[in-house]
């Protein structure tokens, strides 16, 4: 799976639209009712539309993308603090390469939609900030630090 793939179905997941349910009516911005008969994620979170669809597709992209770095890293190893080798698991099934994977799917994403839409955050600022989130936890575990 290209990473242009996951950012095609990332679009594709996010222009679904569902019909506007009475429950969600607090969750949504009063204008949206006057204006809508169906709603989509673009238009406005809905928890229970994001949790139950859009989290589901990131999940499955992110293991999809995980197993195709299993091709080019290999097996995640995972040994015992006091050393030696407990198990090898697939990368899909290693939390910190399903949460790689799903970031960097999630990054190209972002780095596509906030140079060709105009929103709060510029593509610089939101690069600052994933790279100085990351080195902050980089720096955390050099330092022999626990979140």
């Amino acid at each position: 799976m290209e990473i242009r793939d996951a950012m095609r179905m990332i679009e594709e997941e996010l222009g679904k639209r569902s019909p506007l349910k009475a429950e969600w009516k607090e969750q949504i911005p009063e204008f949206l009712h006057a204006y809508k008969k169906d709603i989509s994620l673009p238009d406005c979170i809905v928890e229970d539309e994001w949790n139950s669809r859009f989290m589901l597709k990131l999940s499955e992209l992110s293991k999809k993308y995980a197993d195709e770095l299993e091709e080019e890293f290999g097996k995640y190893e995972k040994g015992f603090v006091g050393g030696g080798l407990a198990y090898k698991l697939n990368l899909s099934q290693a939390p910190p390469i399903r949460i790689f994977a799903l970031t960097t799917i999630l990054t190209a994403w972002l780095g596509w939609i906030l140079v060709t839409h105009n929103r709060p955050i510029s593509p610089d600022n939101a690069k600052q900030k994933l790279e100085e989130a990351f080195e902050f936890g980089r720096n955390l575990a050099l330092r022999n630090e626990r979140p």
